[in-house]
């Protein structure tokens, strides 16, 4: 695949509250600039968005919220 998004860790091992970290690849080479958008409803059913560029290495980082 020429743009691929990698879990650091298990996604399915992680917990409200944790880092979930990701690397953007793009041709085998990090992505320096990707943006990533992560949404989230929370209880009352509310959409959370976040938004971040991955850094020099490829890597994005989010606090994963309950919902």
């Amino acid at each position: 695949m020429p743009l691929e998004i990698t879990p650091v860790k298990n996604p399915y091992r992680q917990r409200p509250g944790d880092m979930a970290e990701f690397r953007l690849t793009f041709l085998n080479q990090p992505l320096a600039g990707g943006l990533v958008r992560y949404w989230n409803r929370n209880e009352q059913n509310q959409l959370h968005e976040e938004k971040q560029r991955s850094d020099a290495q490829g890597r994005v980082q989010f606090r994963l919220r309950a919902g």
